[in-house]
């Protein structure tokens, strides 16, 4: 802080003037700040020195003053200028209580902001031997190998570093301005205000030492006693398992967390805003929610995750341990093959044998159940298909009908399988190899005998404990999903892409120092960063060589440089290739582009550029830009709508940008351009799962686009028969809405609706909308009448939107059926005359309830009811109409499904029952009368409401294949009862997946026909509502009064009632005599054509309008 003593003059002067906030304003702030509220201004008593003394009065609540509070006026240095401002001491604690809370702040005389607060109550420091910076805010190292490799100093493969030893530090707290100290000074072990650290070795989670678990505690002395630490050594020469290791990670784990707490404490990460922290001293959010961290997790391996659940509950961090086979590979004589090792069984091996496939005994190969071909398998490596079951019980079941070795290849296309769990009962060695993989062997089966090759060279198991840039990517989700809609915001495929692509970035801008610049190849930060670093270094691709410092775990490496990372918008969608030319580690064809982690590195790479011309930016240091992009990067966060697109996203990030400086604003809107989300970009349906749709922009100037239409057919009272269906005669309303998709403020736009039926438009096709800021959205109505229609007709609405200041029109329509009624048809329905006959709700929490959606498995014209596995806690249903049993008591329901719900090795975090009702009773779980029957018992968090029930779970063995399944509910005394059954999703507060696909529903035993179909309109409707009469144009001799009229105007049920209101919208003006009348009369005193307009209103304030045209002849 630099506070400058302001002298008797220029104090005298700035109480009048520059200080227009008086310093018991500014008390009463910084009192506020530390979480009290004063019952009245204080008053002054007195001087000392240059300060004001004010005696200590009573305030509202628990928190009170505990002695006198003085202030005087300062100059605040701002680094451009100098803030007029009040330093103000303060002295407070709860009523009652043995300490006080001693703070000094700066608080700003012109607008009141806290320009800076220091705690004067000097807590212990401690001692931490942890890899980190030891200059400036002492950032924590990418990981044992220090700053080596980020970004690569050659640009390419190949690039390995060198372990480094870890430094002492000794701090209280890290970059924070409150100097909130981590530990008390009683503390003995890894858990303080923000974080618990510890190793998470047994189940069940979470920290418990009975069964195993540990904190890191004190070992070491320094400066004779005066101070205490963590000082343990680590050593990536051994296991990560190794005592003084998992010590050395967990006090890692604990640094880096906290000082990430730190970092963003200042730039709106704080209490208020919802961060973690067990007391939050009284300054907003809820408390009682610290970050567990979890080091070397036992529920899995080669991996991390963060769950983040709303404020007040404390989000979990859990780190794996990367168990490693150095060069290990499977040699067949189908081709050689990168595998997963697996983290039970031995470790080293050299394994020569044929390969046979495992028989389930119906056809199956996924060794959930004891193999049906022993014969077959003894002596020989068995081939396994992913999926059901863990990945011991596949082995072991191999291992029990005699095979020597197993292979596990994926169920799905992407990746390899995780191979995790554990079990001293296997003794036989495991890897795991790619869904493509697996087929090459299976076509060569099909031939004659397959040989392999099993080799594993162990190298030192990895903690991602201590790489750092994994500790922040799981970090980055913490921080996102608090800040977008409190943890439940990131519920879509577009979310938690961003919501990756948000973590990857904030590993880049832990990583990312001013000294970069002098390491080769990174001139301008133009070089190359990569996702991975310390846990992924023992993986080394026998094809490829090592690739962790270029590509890291990632398809291409993090960088400006467009002939190294290419990705642009397009790349988040499904089926799009990724650029020809430019080298990739994997996905190339595009097929899986919206997988969250694909879709991440295109938002990932967008906000690397904007960092980096913020970094290039003349105007900043480094410590300027820096702070900026995080200030940016929270608010943007604030501003993010739930269940965002990326183009939300990116909105709000502007919005917070622009709202700071424009020129800042310019950079980004020029960074986001050059990655394809430039002006006038479209972004796919929020809800997408392939992300199809995107339309690319390369723009920076103005867009405009529509924001979408809907149709409410029944509007205002304007029908007749009440069945929801616009029918002819009816008149329905058209909501349009347009966006400002660019980035220059638009002074005017219009929309123009046409269609090609027979509709007219009440009160006229043309909307206008006023000044549209950027990102900014309007809505207008407008009024829609079927004139005829003799048939089921579908009826299309045209807009095109159009402002002066945008080449060009926006294009869109919306169609509807229209002039039909629903009428009972059937018992089938498999959902493809595009209505459902379903109740789709959700029953609680958020995301996406079911819908019936078209093209899901790629037939446009096929419909399939889809309840999405939604990465927030949700609970929603699809609930059938009314079946009526018949006197045999017979109801057999049977429908084609699959699913893809959240699980982890054994743990079924999300999931599906089938409920059904009788005669509006409490809904029953009918898992005893489905085939197939539940496959997993929903065992993971509490925050999906289905946990503890048993129920579907897990992936479906060919999904997205539709299989047949059947609900049978004969005999249990249903005759002449009304039945209703229901599927349901439950997920749990974070991470989803596909979900459930229901299709082809076919019902046999009941009496009513509970599906619809498409009927005739069985009710004609009469004109309704008011309706507008200017008469045909007209032509007219100049210089007379010239009578036109309304009396053609009509509203059957109030005729007599009507209001009439004349007005001239086109011309040089002309004087109208009688204009509040039916008949109204026209002074014609120039050659011209005039337009007129009637304005019709019937009581109740609904109105009608209409032209006329007069054209003035000589």
């Amino acid at each position: 802080m630099q506070a400058r003593k302001a002298s008797t003059a220029a104090a005298s002067r700035a109480a009048t003037a520059e200080f227009a906030l008086g310093a018991d304003k500014a008390i009463a702030a910084a009192f506020a700040d530390m979480g009290g509220k004063l019952s009245a201004p204080l008053t002054a008593s007195g001087k000392q020195a240059d300060y004001t003394v004010y005696a200590a009065a009573d305030a509202e609540g628990e928190y009170v003053l505990t002695d006198f509070v003085r202030s005087k006026p300062v100059y605040f240095d701002l680094g451009n200028t100098l803030e007029p401002a009040y330093y103000v001491e303060i002295s407070a604690g709860e009523r009652g209580g043995s300490s006080s809370d001693m703070y000094g702040y700066v608080m700003s005389a012109k607008t009141g902001k806290m320009l800076f607060r220091k705690n004067f109550t000097e807590n212990e420091a401690f001692v931490y031997r942890v890899h980190a910076d030891s200059s400036g805010l002492a950032t924590p190292w990418d990981g044992p190998q220090g700053k080596e490799g980020q970004p690569n100093p050659l640009a390419a493969p190949g690039f390995l570093p060198t372990f480094k030893a870890p430094r002492l530090f000794l701090l209280e707290s890290g970059p924070i301005s409150t100097g909130d100290p981590w530990l008390l000074p009683i503390a003995s072990e890894t858990v303080g205000n923000n974080v618990d650290a510890y190793a998470d070795l047994a189940s069940p989670d979470g920290y418990f030492r009975a069964f195993g678990d540990f904190r890191a505690d004190m070992n070491s002395f320094f400066n004779g006693g005066a101070f205490r630490g963590f000082n343990y050594i680590l050593d990536p020469g051994k296991a990560a398992n190794d005592p003084t290791n998992q010590r050395a990670a967990i006090t890692q784990l604990f640094y880096t967390n906290n000082w990430l707490h730190d970092f963003f404490y200042d730039v709106g990460f704080d209490e208020a805003a919802g961060n973690a922290q067990t007391n939050n001293f009284g300054r907003g959010g809820i408390d009682s929610d610290p970050l567990k961290a979890e080091a070397q997790d036992f529920s899995g391996t080669n991996n991390a995750n963060m769950s983040t659940p709303p404020d007040g509950r404390s989000p979990r961090m859990q780190q794996f341990v990367f168990n490693h086979a150095g060069d290990a590979f499977v040699q067949t004589s189908a081709g050689q093959f990168t595998v997963q090792q697996a983290s039970f069984g031995p470790d080293e091996f050299l394994l020569e044998g044929e390969i046979a496939r495992i028989d389930d005994g119906a056809g199956g190969d996924l060794g959930c159940v004891a193999a049906a071909n022993p014969d077959a398998l003894a002596g020989k490596i068995a081939l396994i298909r992913r999926g059901t079951c863990t990945f011991v019980a596949k082995v072991l079941n191999a291992q029990a009908a005699g095979a020597i070795g197993v292979l596990v290849y994926n169920n799905v296309a992407a990746g390899l399988p995780g191979m995790g769990g554990a079990s001293a009962d296997v003794t036989i060695p495991s890897q795991g190899i790619s869904q493509a993989d697996g087929n090459s062997i299976i076509a060569a089966l099909a031939s004659g005998a397959v040989t392999a090759t099993l080799d594993s060279t162990v190298v030192p198991s990895r903690d991602s404990t201590v790489d750092n840039l994994i500790v922040a990517h799981e970090w980055g989700h913490y921080i996102s999903n608090r800040l977008v809609n409190d943890a439940l915001g990131l519920n879509n495929n577009q979310g938690r892409s961003m919501g990756e692509g948000w973590a990857d970035f904030h590993s880049l801008l832990m990583t990312v120092e001013e000294a970069d610049l002098a390491v080769p190849n990174n001139e301008n930060f133009g070089g190359v960063y990569a996702q991975g670093g310390y846990a992924d270094m023992g993986r080394l691709n026998p094809v490829e060589g090592n690739t962790t410092f270029f590509f890291g775990i990632r398809r291409v490496p993090y960088t400006i440089d467009m002939s190294k990372n290419a990705l642009t918008f397009q790349h988040i969608e499904n089926g799009v290739p990724l650029p020809a030319g430019v080298p990739v580690l994997f996905g190339a064809d595009g097929s899986n582009n919206s997988e969250v982690h694909n879709s991440g590195e295109v938002w990932a790479t967008a906000l690397w550029e904007a960092y980096v011309n913020l970094l290039n930016d003349p105007r900043y240091t480094f410590d300027d830009a820096q702070y900026l992009m995080q200030a940016y990067l929270v608010a943007g966060y604030k501003l993010t709508p739930p269940s965002p697109t990326f183009l939300d996203a990116r909105d709000a990030l502007l919005a917070a940008v622009r709202g700071n400086d424009e020129q800042d604003f310019q950079s980004f809107v020029a960074a986001f351009a050059k990655r394809g989300m430039g002006a006038g970009a479209v972004a796919p349906d929020r809800f997408s799962t392939s992300h199809a749709g995107v339309t690319e922009s390369f723009s920076t100037g103005t867009a405009l686009a529509s924001a979408g239409l809907s149709i409410d057919p029944e509007a205002d009272g304007l029908f007749c028969d009440g069945d929801g269906v616009l029918d002819a005669g009816e008149t329905a309303l058209v909501t349009v809405r347009v966006r400002n998709n660019g980035f220059e403020d638009l002074n005017s736009a219009e929309a123009t609706l046409s269609s090609s039926s027979d509709v007219s438009f009440p009160d006229g096709n043309v909307v206008s909308f006023g000044k549209l800021a950027v990102g900014e959205e309007a809505e207008a109505e407008v009024l829609v009448r079927l004139n005829s229609a003799t048939q089921r007709e579908a009826l299309t609405i045209d807009a095109s939107f159009t402002s002066p200041q945008v080449t060009g029109a926006s294009e869109d329509s919306i169609t509807i059926e229209t002039n039909f009624d629903l009428v009972p048809a059937s018992t089938f329905d498999d959902g493809n005359k595009g209505l459902s006959d379903w109740s789709l709700r959700t029953l609680s929490g958020g995301g996406q309830p079911w819908i019936l959606v078209p093209g899901l498995l790629g037939d446009d014209a096929d419909y399939i009811h889809w309840g999405l596995d939604n990465g927030t806690a949700a609970d929603t249903v699809m609930e059938s109409p009314a079946l009526i049993v018949g006197n045999d008591d017979s109801l057999v329901i049977g429908w084609d499904q699959t699913f893809d719900f959240e699980f982890s090795d054994d743990i079924y975090w999300d999931g599906g029952v089938v409920e059904y009702q009788v005669d509006g009773g409490a809904w029953i779980d009918a898992g005893d009368h489905l085939t197939p029957a539940y496959n997993a018992d929903l065992n993971g968090d509490t925050s999906n409401v289905l946990t503890g029930r048993p129920g579907y779970g897990g992936t479906t063995e060919n999904f997205p294949v539709l299989e047949p399944a059947s609900l049978d509910l004969s005999g249990l005394g249903l005759a002449g009862k009304s039945v209703k059954v229901r599927f349901r999703v439950g997920s749990d507060v974070s991470v989803g997946a596909n979900g459930w696909l229901v299709d082809n529903i076919d019902v046999q035993g009941v009496t009513n026909l509970p599906f619809t179909d498409f009927g005739d309109d069985a009710q004609s409707c009469p004109v309704l509502g008011v309706q507008a009469d200017a008469g045909p144009d007209l032509t007219a001799k100049n210089f007379q009064i010239f009578a036109i009229t309304g009396k053609g105007s009509d509203d059957p049920a109030v005729n007599s009632q009507l209001q009439f209101e004349w007005s001239q919208v086109a011309g040089i003006p002309v004087a109208i005599l009688d204009k509040d009348k039916a008949t109204a009369r026209v002074i014609l005193i120039r050659e011209q054509t005039i337009t007129l307009r009637l304005k019709v209103t019937a009581p109740g304030g609904k109105t009608s309008f209409d032209d006329v045209n007069i054209t003035v002849t000589p």
